[in-house]
């Protein structure tokens, strides 16, 4: 699961860099991105629901995250009618967002990637 979880969200932030480059200067990039913003934060939504509930490495942080993403949820529901500047709304939807999901993917390379210091000898070569 954890490499499913890993090459999709992979996937993601490559074809959001992709999107990105290659719609510069059209009018529809805001609402690629956003599309693309959406897809992934649903992708690491479920991903952090799933990992919590079973109880993995770095749950904790999963936590965190899940806890900070429901806090901006939150505030997209109530802060973008005060906003006085559509720039500085707009800021307030992408920014938080993909350093939400860059802060998931940092943890999901973590899960995937890196060796916990288990002392059990059974079957070394092997990481579960």
């Amino acid at each position: 699961m954890k490499y499913i979880d890993f090459s999709a969200q992979t996937i993601l932030f490559i074809l959001t860099a992709a999107t990105l480059v290659f719609n510069i200067g059209k009018p529809g990039i805001t609402i690629a991105v956003l599309t693309m913003q959406a897809a992934t934060g649903a992708w690491q939504l479920i991903s952090a629901l799933w990992y919590v509930r079973v109880k993995t490495r770095y749950s904790h942080q999963r936590k965190i995250h899940l806890l900070a993403t429901l806090t901006y949820v939150t505030t997209l529901l109530v802060l973008p009618a005060t906003f006085p500047v559509r720039g500085l709304m707009l800021a307030w939807f992408i920014v938080p967002a993909w350093s939400l999901a860059i802060f998931y993917f940092t943890i999901t390379t973590l899960t995937t990637f890196c060796r916990h210091g288990g002392n059990g000898r059974f079957l070394p070569h092997l990481s579960f």
